[in-house]
């Protein structure tokens, strides 16, 4: 995960490719959220919908335009702000270890959902 900032935005780069998200959303969507010891949830990763950070979760729309395509969100600095890297520390610095701890999960969910779906496909039968 990478935080840059530019001008009037900061931009969080995430480690995961776009469409690897988008992936475990569709198979695997309780992967993207953790839980209290309650079962409730605390804290979440979506996709496609409109870029947000919050202490509840993070929502990419948007990849990277190099090869990677890693997931990012591109969030504006208020103007008039005088240390743009200690608002930003404020604003996501919590919420990072969240999305660390998530996306940790990832690949795992990946090769699960990959075995299990290939399971599924040589149980069928298919016939002329």
């Amino acid at each position: 995960m990478k935080i840059i900032i530019a001008g009037g935005v900061y931009v969080l780069k995430s480690d995961a490719k776009l469409e690897d998200l988008k992936y475990v959303q569709k198979y695997s969507p309780d992967t993207l959220v953790l839980k209290d010891e309650d079962g409730d949830p605390t804290f979440a990763i979506s996709v496609g919908c409109t870029s947000s950070i919050s202490k509840y979760g993070v929502c990419f729309n948007t990849e990277t335009h190099d090869e990677d395509k890693l997931a990012c969100i591109t969030m504006p600095l208020p103007s008039g702000i005088t240390n743009a890297q200690e608002y930003v520390v404020d604003q996501i610095g919590d919420i990072l270890a969240n999305l660390t701890e998530i996306e940790g999960l990832i690949a795992g969910a990946i090769e699960g959902v990959k075995a299990k779906r290939a399971a599924v496909a040589e149980s069928i039968e298919v016939v002329a």
